[in-house]
This record gives C-alpha cells, sequence and structure tokens, in this order.
C-alpha cells in the first residue's frame, strides 16, 4: 500500500467517521471480516498502518520529484520510492494536523473496549472535537502575538515584547468585538469633524469625542476644546470629509501655545520658532550666529556663509583660508574656501549626491539632529510666498519671525565678502541645472535665483 493511498483512504475514512450521523446510540452490528476481526478491529489496523506510514520519512533518487502533485490530496499521486539518496520531506499543515488528529484516534483506539463501539465513537467524536478547539486557540493566540509583536516592533525599534495566552473564544470575541466598536466610534467622530469643517454645521465635537479618536492624539489640552471647535469652523481647507486623525494632530499642533527649545549645536545655543503660516519649526537664527537678531544689520546674527551643499569642515568661517584646487569628492578633508568660477568640486555634476547629503542625516549634515537645511519650497513657503508677513525686501526679512539679516555673501572667484549690511542670500538644498537655488532679498525685491554653488551664503535650518 503506498502512501498516497493510505492517505486517501485515511482522509476518506475520518471524512466518513466524522460526519453528522456516524454514531448512534444504538451501535452498528459489527461485521466479521477475515480471521474473525470486528470493525473495530479493522479501524485500529488501517490507523496502525497509516500512522506508520505517516511516521515515515519520505526519501527519493535522482528522478525529478514532484512535490506538489505529491501533496496534492485531490488525485494520486506515484512515485517510486526506491533510492539511494535521503531527502526528508516536510510537511504542509494539512498533513500535519492529520498526524496529530490520527494519534489522537491511535491514543483513543488504545483506551477502548475492542468490542465496545458505541464508547470508542462517543470517546473519539469528543477527543477529535477538543482537539481541533484547542488546535484553533493555539493557532489564534499564536497569529496574534506575532503580529502584535510586529506592529509593537515597528515603533518601538525592537524592544517590545507581546504575548498573551489563554485565549478562550468567548473572550477572543469579546476582544474582537471591543476592537471593531473602537474603531466604529473613531470613524464616526472623524466624519462628524470632517462635516463640520466643510458644511454650514458647527463643531460640537466633545473631550470625550476627541478621546475615541485612534491612533490616541497626543498633546490635546482640555481647556483649549472651545479653541479646537473654533479651528474647525474656520479651517475648512484644513480638513478632508471624513478628517483623518493626522488632520485632527495637525489641529491640535496649531492650536496649543508653542514653547520654545533650546537647541545645543557646536558649541552654539539656538533656540526654536514657529511659523505662524506653516507651523513648522525652525532656528531662530542662521548657522554659526551667537545670537538672535537686535537689527538687520547685527553682526553678532550674521552666521557662517556655506558653499552649496558642502559641510562645516572649517570653509564656512567668514575668516577662512582660500584655495583654488577644486574637491573631488562632495566630501574634501580641507578646511578652506575653494574657489572656482562655477562649482567647488567635479564630483556630483547634477547635484543630487549634494540635495542627499544636506537633509538630516546626511553625509554633509551642517544642521542640528531632526534638522535640514530647507528646500526651496520650504524656504518660500515662510519667506516670499508667506501669508502673515509676506517677505518682499530686506526689511520684511528682519520683520518676520525669522528675523533674517542682511548677512551678505562671499564670492565664489576670490572669497571676498559683499553686500554685507545691505542683502540676504540664503541657501536652500534644491538645485537647478549646474547650480543651487538660493532666496535673494533686497532693499526692494526677493525671489529665488539659481546661483554657482561656488558662492558662500548663509543658511537656516526648518525641523524635518
Amino acid at each position: 500500500m503506498t502512501n498516497t493511498i493510505i492517505k486517501i483512504k485515511l482522509i476518506h475514512f475520518l471524512k466518513n467517521t466524522f460526519t453528522k450521523n456516524t454514531f448512534t446510540k444504538t451501535p452498528a452490528q459489527a461485521v466479521n471480516i477475515a480471521g474473525g476481526s470486528t470493525a473495530l478491529t479493522k479501524l485500529k489496523y488501517l490507523f496502525s498502518v497509516s500512522l506508520l506510514t505517516l511516521s515515515l520519512n519520505v526519501v527519493s533518487d535522482t528522478q525529478q520529484f514532484n512535490k506538489a502533485a505529491y501533496l496534492d490530496f485531490s488525485k494520486p499521486y506515484t512515485y517510486n520510492w526506491n533510492n539511494t539518496q535521503a531527502v526528508n520531506k516536510k510537511d504542509n499543515q494539512a498533513i500535519t494536523l492529520l498526524k496529530e488528529v490520527a494519534g489522537t484516534v491511535r491514543n483513543t483506539l488504545g483506551g477502548t473496549d475492542s468490542n465496545n463501539t458505541n464508547q470508542f465513537g462517543k470517546t473519539l467524536s469528543t477527543n477529535v472535537a477538543n482537539q481541533l478547539k484547542n488546535k484553533a486557540i493555539s493557532t489564534t493566540e499564536g497569529f496574534i502575538n506575532d503580529k502584535a509583536n510586529e506592529y509593537a516592533n515597528s515603533i518601538g525599534s525592537g524592544r517590545s515584547e507581546i504575548s498573551i495566552y489563554g485565549i478562550d473564544s468567548q473572550a477572543l470575541v469579546t476582544a474582537v468585538n471591543a476592537t471593531v466598536t473602537a474603531a466604529a466610534a473613531s470613524s464616526s467622530v472623524l466624519a462628524d469633524i470632517g462635516t463640520d469643517a466643510n458644511t454650514a454645521s458647527t463643531s460640537d465635537t466633545t473631550i470625550a469625542e476627541f478621546g475615541a479618536i485612534l491612533p490616541a492624539l497626543t498633546g490635546f489640552v482640555d481647556a483649549n476644546l472651545a479653541a479646537y471647535q473654533a479651528y474647525i469652523n474656520d479651517n475648512p481647507g484644513s480638513f478632508s470629509s471624513p478628517a483623518t486623525q493626522a488632520e485632527v494632530q495637525a489641529m491640535i499642533t496649531a492650536v496649543n501655545p508653542f514653547v520654545a527649545e533650546t537647541v545645543m549645536f557646536k558649541g552654539s545655543t539656538y533656540k526654536t520658532v514657529k511659523s505662524p503660516d506653516t507651523n513648522r519649526i525652525w532656528l531662530d537664527r542662521n548657522l554659526g550666529a551667537t545670537q538672535v537678531c537686535a537689527s538687520s544689520t547685527d553682526s553678532a546674527c550674521y552666521g557662517n556663509l556655506y558653499q552649496w551643499g558642502r559641510n562645516d569642515d572649517g570653509h564656512e568661517s567668514r575668516t577662512s583660508g582660500i584655495t583654488a584646487t577644486l574637491a573631488t569628492t562632495i566630501t574634501p578633508a580641507i578646511n578652506k574656501f575653494i574657489t572656482s568660477s562655477s562649482d567647488w568640486s567635479t564630483a556630483d555634476s547634477t547635484g543630487s549626491s549634494r540635495t542627499s547629503a544636506w537633509a538630516d542625516g546626511g553625509a554633509n549634515d551642517i544642521c542640528p539632529a531632526g534638522f535640514s537645511v530647507p528646500t526651496e519650497a520650504e524656504l518660500t513657503a515662510d519667506t516670499a510666498g508667506a501669508t502673515t508677513t509676506d517677505v518682499i525686501n530686506s526689511a520684511t526679512a528682519f520683520s518676520s519671525f525669522l528675523k533674517i539679516p542682511v548677512a551678505g555673501y562671499r564670492y565664489r572667484a576670490n572669497g571676498a565678502l559683499n553686500d554685507v549690511g545691505s542683502d540676504v542670500y540664503l541657501w536652500s538644498r534644491s538645485a537647478r541645472g549646474s547650480n543651487g537655488r538660493s532666496l535673494d532679498i533686497g532693499s526692494d525685491t526677493a525671489g529665488f535665483g539659481s546661483t554657482n554653488r561656488a558662492y558662500g551664503l548663509s543658511v537656516r535650518c526648518i525641523r524635518d
């Protein structure tokens, strides 16, 4: 008898055995077979042979073995198992469960009177039912543990450990129902906020309803409830319909009073300031400045002058020496200002590497952790494109929340200082063609231009 035939017969037998009316209060008359055995004895024989076969490790020779066909229970698969090369066959989930059920049957057979078919039927039905129930619960526990740990570690840097056990069916149903209820409550609140923001209705979202939003909001202040409601009514463009958790979280950040942070970086002490238009967080002064500007011509707040995309290797000092030797990488090991007709490096002609290098954590990251040199879009939004204080000249540059000074620039060809006390030049990390993009502000103009990368300009960092 081959493995395939035994498996098919065993599956067929189990299917017939566990159908609704297999066992009755009055057992069927035992039928004698060859050797005077009862039906129960025949059953024992079938399971003994089946268990023995299922316990064997399958091996194969050099003939090609079709694993998919072998594991397909829907049709027979013939294979010559005489072999010279041993290969262990791994059970799939169906065979593993079949073996476990067969083991339960074997134990039941061993503890049942061979002539008491009724006792065997009842005991076997109970044992297999309990085994399958426990198997399902165990599998559910394992699945939940795996998924819970996968989620926790995705936000916990691999340091989280979650374990549940002892699930019973009612507890599992209760937990699932609670999760569904919480999700529905969150969705309902977000739908109401979206409707209030984008229609003529007035927000009446309560503290408890805000607390039902998932994932949980952070920084929510009960005393600010009226301000949150007013923000929803006054800012329809800030919310989708339904609203999202991220939009509500952004509202809380915008409404809550801003508390400036102290940032220590490379021997200098900075504070943070918040944009009244974008709610973005910036450093309160140019990199290298020793204080916030008292006036637009306060030399103590001018700060350093950087060549585009370059690290703070010493070249940024307003008094650093110069060299005409171009760098061959974007990380030159020199502390001098590199003079050039256009670019300070022969590497990275497109500027893409230096765009990345000036982002937080980049190869030439010159800003504090969590901050970057702004993109053109980011710098525009809070200067030349701002609403509260539209920066249109050097006077409005200083009167804006950024208090930008007229720090001038360093000329690419000889490193000389120019326009100090009259004009503003701020790098972005954006590139265009062979140039970097900079914000240029004069006494009566403000706008972006493409500037040779060898120029030395001011930098103001923005939080990512």
